[in-house]
């Protein structure tokens, strides 16, 4: 154990609701002769061990800093837990391999909705509740979460493991969990959940809007956070459907406080504006998401009407 490992534990231990659920850790990416990435490769870890060997990570830094404060910069030699990580590797090798840490590969969506009232495009966030386990009160897109098992702790089997297998969904279960507030999807019940899950109406219509081209879904990419050394699996979903403004009620779940739909045209001046922290991840997908070509159109008509 390290020197704040008891101190973290005794912050964030509280706040993991499902400790032995099962995620699927990082252990290397799958690229193509130009460097591109074509797949991840994973294996199933409990969501606590991310905590405690990439969230720490954190923790040390802050410790590290009420230290040495701005004396000098701080190396890997004051930074223990970092260093166990990096030692024997190059930095891109680390970020790359997953290695000598269990890094839960997160999932977010930047889900953009066109609102008919106001004749312009919004973008879904949220500030979250002070009861997580990371980041309180921080603002980010939403629906954003990890890629873990929708099974309960108990019937973790190798069979369940593959089946759940499938980065789609986890973001269909984030995507209905924290856009729409249905309980009903935020904690496995043993009754057929998957099959459960992919049934959902809102997902029914989301799948037969993009095969119809009213939504728009696509990769931007993946995301390191640097301070958790930690990766994101980023995607946006542009809804040309302007029924979908009048026929769904947006709603948060028990982990934010706040859901809204901003919009895009405002979104730069709130978070300057207010000073709100942001997510690592939001801030880097919003990055990526303007550098996509589903962004640049609508920035071509001013966020405005485009159907």
């Amino acid at each position: 154990q390290t020197p704040w490992f008891n101190d973290f534990r005794k912050i964030v231990g509280p706040h993991i609701h499902y400790p032995n659920l099962y995620g699927f850790t990082s252990c290397g990416f799958n690229r193509d002769s130009e460097g591109k990435i074509l797949s991840l490769q994973a294996r199933p870890r409990t969501y606590k061990e991310t905590v405690y060997t990439c969230h720490i990570l954190q923790y040390e830094l802050w410790t590290v800093y009420q230290k040495i404060g701005k004396e000098r910069i701080a190396t890997l030699e004051d930074l223990p837990m970092r260093k166990a990580i990096h030692d024997g590797h190059s930095n891109l090798d680390v970020l790359l391999s997953g290695c000598n840490r269990s890094a839960l590969n997160d999932v977010t969506i930047a889900v953009i909705d066109y609102n008919d009232q106001t004749e312009e495009y919004c973008i879904a966030t949220a500030t979250r509740s002070e009861n997580v386990a990371t980041h309180p009160g921080y603002f980010g897109f939403v629906p954003s979460g990890g890629f873990e098992l929708y099974e309960l702790e108990e019937n973790q089997s190798e069979t369940v493991i593959q089946e759940n297998y499938a980065v789609i969904g986890a973001l269909y279960r984030e995507y209905i969990e924290e856009l729409f507030g249905d309980t009903s999807f935020g904690k496995a019940t043993g009754n057929d959940d998957l099959n459960r899950l992919y049934r959902n109406s809102n997902i029914k219509s989301l799948r037969k809007g993009v095969r119809a081209g009213t939504y728009k879904f696509e990769f931007l990419g993946v995301i390191f956070d640097l301070t958790t050394l930690r990766q994101t699996l980023a995607f946006v979903l542009r809804i040309d459907d302007e029924d979908f403004y009048y026929s769904n009620e947006i709603r948060k779940n028990e982990e934010n406080r706040y859901v809204k739909m901003v919009s895009l045209r405002s979104l730069d001046k709130l978070v300057t504006k207010d000073r709100l922290p942001v997510m690592v991840e939001s801030a880097a997908a919003y990055s990526l998401l303007k550098e996509n070509h589903l962004y640049k159109e609508m920035e071509e008509t001013g966020f405005c009407r485009m159907l």
